[in-house]
């Protein structure tokens, strides 16, 4: 669906890919943050 969406819209598709990464490093920095609060208070 993705490959789809590239040879339709590449724009739209780099915008997405763009946010997906965003997304994606946001949540790993969420996560790490939390992991490292609980050992903390552990």
């Amino acid at each position: 669906m993705s490959v789809f969406l590239a040879t339709v819209k590449p724009r739209y598709s780099v915008i997405n890919v763009a946010v997906d990464s965003l997304n994606c490093a946001a949540m790993s920095a969420t996560a790490v943050a939390l992991s490292a609060l609980a050992m903390h208070t552990s």
